[in-house]
């Protein structure tokens, strides 16, 4: 009965647009703590050319820079992404929200049998430049990073 209710459609348009929403505000305010609304970050052109490039369909794309390193947040093909490059234009990660659903079965086995199945939340994918994926997945307002095989690597201090 329970894995009808959870395979149903609705359930799963449900969750999925709960985490839409999640991701959407803390977006909003994590651009809010980012920087004074009178700064503007300069862009690099080197930085802007590579990411139009790779990106071309990029919408809504808001800028933020730390540690050196500039970081773009962005909608492609109904996906909330973010990519850091260098100021050089070198992309040393991309980052997509995706529904819990996408991630690796290693890992939605490691949360079936170590976390009593209970419910991811929301879930990153992290893609390096060598095409590298690695996970992280939130469990109870606790954060968990598992490597591109699904294995789990730790738990992120919150």
């Amino acid at each position: 009965m329970l894995k009808e209710l959870f395979n149903s459609n609705h359930l799963l348009h449900f969750h999925f647009m709960r985490n839409v929403i999640f991701y959407f505000v803390i977006t909003v305010f994590s651009f809010a703590g980012c920087s004074k609304p009178s700064e503007k970050i300069n862009i690099p052109t080197t930085v802007k050319t590579k990411f139009t490039t790779m990106y071309p369909d990029a919408k809504g794309t808001q800028w933020k820079m730390e540690d050196g390193k500039y970081e773009a947040f962005f909608h492609q093909d109904q996906k909330n992404l973010m990519v850091i490059l260098t100021e050089d234009g070198t992309i040393l990660k991309y980052q997509e929200i995706i529904d819990p659903s996408r991630l690796p079965q290693t890992v939605k086995d490691y949360v079936s049998a170590q976390m009593g199945g209970k419910k991811i939340t929301s879930a990153i994918t992290y893609t390096d430049p060598k095409g590298n994926n690695s996970y992280e997945i939130v469990v109870d307002q606790a954060t968990y990073l598992f490597a591109k095989d699904g294995e789990f690597v730790g738990k992120k201090r919150n």
